[in-house]
């Protein structure tokens, strides 16, 4: 029998997990991609020689006990030989001429905090205890929960059970909500400064766990490289990708998706589609906006009320030894305005523990600058002049500050990049240059999108946005998932070869 084709749009993580196991249970698969390279958001790039990493900070699943690490290793990612760089600490802050830190482990966080407000003792317990209930956090990523039969169901919800009240109360609480519990106005400032104060506290749990697990590391070498290894394991396995090949729009007949219409004008035919791309982009340009959930177009239609994940990122090389130096420090900059963004805070990410990001003794370093719909409004009705100049002024306004807050001389940092929405959405179709997907706040609920889509058949979405704030996690396990949903329809037994491997692995010489 020959082999069902599918067509995935877009060699992102979400793409190329979905061609990987796809290819793993006997599909013929093509990825085209609009960009030159693979990784889609998951992507670096080199200014003036230096390399400037334009995503994974740090990532989940890096620990070798966790559910995504098998995932991330049977794509090509990292393995137990990769050098992973575990932070001990989140964030240190500064105020005036103190510094406190968010630690990683929770013994000494909560001495940290202690230290800061004695007075708070009984809430920082409280806070500590969270931490670790929210350690029991248990994610779908063997298969879809509305693919599982009861059996599995019922063992997932004993997984869950120990931390469901927990879960359901901090995800009806925002950050900023949650900081007033403490007296302490440094403790408050610093869980604001830290994460988005308009994010659902429950994000803000998971995250601390993850990082005391020692499971949100930084792979060395960065998300090129990562993906650059993944698209590597996709044509080993027998994968096609080709590059510089934008699709324009998905080809349906009669309700059924049957290729793509590239920009070029020629066409490719196929048993599935698999938009791995934005979503905006996928339901609005390629389907013509003839198929847009209710969902997502309530979503677009309001997106004030629905904030999108994007940002100002700007990269620096700086001449200094910052060895020594924190490897992420949060400055205070009160009353600090870039033209419509005003800021309070400035995150800094001190690249010095990895090589990668030295060259010929000149460190990079890098800040991202919250933006909003407001920013991208204004950047897209500048002229081409107009833009360049509100670069420049945004580059010299964070340069400044830089040289203030690190003491530094004009001569010691110099700036390499700075991306905006703008460049996001040129390169990768983002819709207004958001790196992720809606910003999970605490009124938003029922997130999570199966990705498939009533009325049309053989189309199944494979994207971060399914499951919102996005992130790489996210967008490993839909790949995976959207494999399963095709082999489901195709009545066929999805075949795991991760599960298979790290089963042959443990019993290998046991009778």
């Amino acid at each position: 029998m020959s082999k069902k084709k599918v067509i995935i749009i877009g060699s992102g993580i979400s793409g190329l997990t979905a061609g990987i196991y796809l290819l793993d249970n006997g599909f013929d698969v093509t990825i085209y991609e609009k960009h030159f390279l693979p990784g889609g958001e998951c992507t670096g790039w080199y200014r003036k020689n230096h390399y400037i990493d334009g995503c994974a900070h740090w990532i989940d699943g890096t620990n070798p006990k966790d559910q995504l690490f098998k995932l991330w290793k049977h794509i090509g990612a990292f393995d137990e030989n990769s050098t992973i760089y575990n932070m001990d600490y989140l964030a240190k802050f500064e105020y005036g001429d103190k510094v406190y830190t968010l630690y990683s482990d929770r013994n000494d966080l909560k001495k940290e905090l202690l230290s800061i407000s004695k007075e708070d003792k009984r809430q920082i317990n409280k806070f500590i205890r969270t931490i670790k209930r929210f350690c029991l956090t248990s994610i779908p990523t063997v298969k879809p929960i509305d693919m599982m039969n009861i059996f599995e169901l019922i063992s997932f919800g004993i997984r869950f059970l120990p931390m469901a009240l927990s879960f359901k109360k901090y995800s009806n609480m925002s950050v900023e909500e949650y900081s007033k519990r403490f007296k302490s106005k440094v403790i408050q400032d610093m869980l604001n400064r830290w994460l988005n104060k308009n994010y659902k506290m429950s994000s803000f749990f998971y995250v601390f766990q993850e990082a005391y697990k020692k499971n949100a590391g930084v792979v060395k070498g960065g998300s090129l490289e990562m993906s650059n290894r993944i698209a590597n394991t996709f044509k080993n396995l027998g994968g096609k990708i080709f590059y510089d090949k934008e699709v324009s729009k998905i080809l349906v007949e009669n309700n059924v998706a049957n290729g793509v219409l590239f920009a070029d004008g020629s066409k490719e035919m196929a048993d599935y589609i698999v938009p791995a791309c934005d979503i905006h982009h996928t339901f609005y340009d390629l389907l013509d906006n003839k198929y847009t959930p209710k969902y997502f177009s309530d979503r677009f239609n309001n997106v004030k009320s629905n904030p999108l994940n994007c940002a100002i990122y700007l990269s620096f090389k700086v001449t200094k030894d910052l060895s020594k130096q924190p490897k992420m420090m949060d400055y205070k900059c009160q009353g600090f305005n870039i033209g419509e963004i005003k800021l309070n805070h400035i995150q800094v990410r001190n690249y010095s523990f990895d090589d990668t990001y030295i060259k010929d003794g000149e460190t990079l370093i890098s800040i991202i600058v919250p933006s909003s719909e407001d920013v991208y409004v204004k950047l897209k009705s500048l002229s081409k002049a107009d833009y360049n100049k509100e670069k420049e002024n945004i580059a010299s306004s964070i340069k400044n500050l830089l040289i203030e807050k690190m003491h530094l001389s004009d001569k010691e940092i110099v700036l390499l990049d700075l991306a905006t929405p703008l460049t996001y959405e040129r390169y990768l179709n983002a819709y207004h240059g958001s790196y992720m997907a809606f910003v999970n706040l605490p009124k938003h609920k029922g997130l999570m999108q199966k990705g498939t889509i009533k009325n049309l058949k053989h189309l199944v979405i494979a994207s971060q946005w399914l499951m919102p704030p996005g992130g790489l996690p996210i967008a490993l396990f839909l790949g995976k998932h959207a494999a399963m949903r095709i082999c489901k329809e195709e009545k066929i037994r999805f075949v795991n070869k991760e599960e298979k491997s790290v089963t042959n692995k443990n019993t290998k010489g046991k009778k």
